[in-house]
């Protein structure tokens, strides 16, 4: 799901927020679904998650170390 985009100059094909919330497939054309689901799939082989129940207790000066 698009969550985020770049505004770059650079960029190829110009994004518009009403991509947000789509699915990334839905972005693309479709000769490009293979690439785009190759990429997708090396992005979930190094998701990572982790618990973070003690960190989001900390509170004040002591969140930023």
């Amino acid at each position: 799901i698009v969550r985020y985009f770049n505004q770059s100059s650079e960029r190829i094909f110009l994004r518009t927020k009403a991509i947000l919330g789509r699915k990334v497939q839905q972005c693309h054309p479709q000769k490009s679904l293979p690439l785009v689901k190759g990429m997708l799939d090396e992005f979930r082989k190094v998701e990572v998650a982790k618990d973070i129940t003690e960190m989001k207790k900390i509170e004040g000066e002591k969140r930023l170390l």
